[in-house]
């Protein structure tokens, strides 16, 4: 595939405040919707927390801070010169009262008005980036979840090419503020059961089929770094071990849950304090979603939300595509 492919290329920007990290990807995109990545930066901005829970607002010094990054990520921005910058918002976004006071003061200092997508709108966009995936291009159907700090989306795509999409609030910083837990501990084997069993339950009424031989691809930075660990684990080349089996998870699992935060630092110093300290929940809740579809392995994929955005901002000149009109 090349970038000449489609009648037209033009360069977008997408920045995507997350609930735990907020992202760009620089990129060129055809008119067939083919995404071309530049570049793509990540910095930590959580979000999402037991406070923001308990009084619904993102506090004064995590909003300080997205201002910074922001700041940050919109200079990287400029020097590809885009002809189309967006920024979206998702789940923490999504469930904070003071939400408009954030994005007027956004506005105010960059003269951008971030898009707060709702559940389905970020699952159907996270459809587009895995059909924009090259290593997938095959596939008549698949199954998809990007687990994120304050959701776990589900997409669906069967033979027909009919989407479903669910945004469950699975996320692994929303878990970590709910359940009445402290995950800086070791996990006893009660906890295990219990949360294993509830997100179970959630993912089992979320309406997801069980698709017989359609490929399951896992997104996120979360998963980005379980195939890290994973990878390092069976001493295996990162670039080269892209799929991820249900009996690694489920080990992997086990180790974790038995760890206090100070004993996976020491285990996993490579992996980012900020995912560290979640890191049995989403060990969880991945092992239980597979348990769910009764799939042996994931395929993990880079082309996620973002990617999605940028495959429809290729194909439409409308912004429109982003609100739920």
């Amino acid at each position: 595939m090349s970038e000449n492919d489609g009648t037209f290329v033009k360069k977008v920007a997408v920045v995507d405040i997350g609930s735990n990290s907020t992202k760009i990807l620089l990129a060129k995109v055809n008119s067939e919707g083919s995404v071309f990545p530049d570049q793509e930066r990540s910095f930590p901005c959580r979000l999402i927390s037991s406070e923001t829970i308990e009084t619904g607002e993102i506090g004064s010094s995590e909003v300080e801070k997205l201002i910074g990054v922001l700041h940050h990520l919109l200079e990287i921005a400029s020097t590809s010169s885009p002809d189309c910058l967006v920024l979206v918002a998702t789940e923490a976004f999504r469930n904070a009262k003071n939400r408009l006071q954030i994005i007027r003061k956004i506005k105010s200092r960059y003269s951008l008005d971030p898009m707060v997508l709702s559940g389905e709108k970020e699952a159907k966009f996270i459809a587009s980036g895995v059909c924009a995936d090259p290593n997938l291009k095959g596939n008549q159907s698949f199954q998809a979840f990007d687990l994120g700090g304050g959701s776990l989306e589900l997409v669906e795509c069967d033979s027909m090419k009919k989407i479903f999409t669910k945004s469950l609030p699975l996320g692994a910083l929303s878990i970590d503020a709910n359940y009445p837990f402290d995950f800086n501990n070791a996990l006893t084997f009660s906890v295990r059961e219990d949360l294993g069993k509830n997100i179970y339950t959630q993912i089992s009424k979320s309406g997801l089929s069980l698709i017989q031989g359609a490929q399951l691809v896992g997104l996120g930075g979360a998963i980005y770094w379980l195939r890290k660990i994973l990878s390092k684990r069976k001493f295996a080349d990162f670039n080269r071990n892209h799929t991820i089996s249900h009996n690694e998870i489920s080990e992997l699992s086990k180790i974790v849950c038995d760890m206090t935060i100070e004993e996976r630092n020491l285990e996993f110093p490579e992996i980012p304090s900020d995912r560290v300290d979640v890191l049995p929940i989403v060990c969880i809740v991945v092992e239980q979603l597979m348990r769910f579809l009764k799939s042996e392995c994931f395929y993990h994929s880079f082309y996620n939300l973002r990617y999605g955005i940028a495959s429809q901002l290729g194909m439409s000149q409308d912004l429109r595509i982003l609100s739920d009109q």
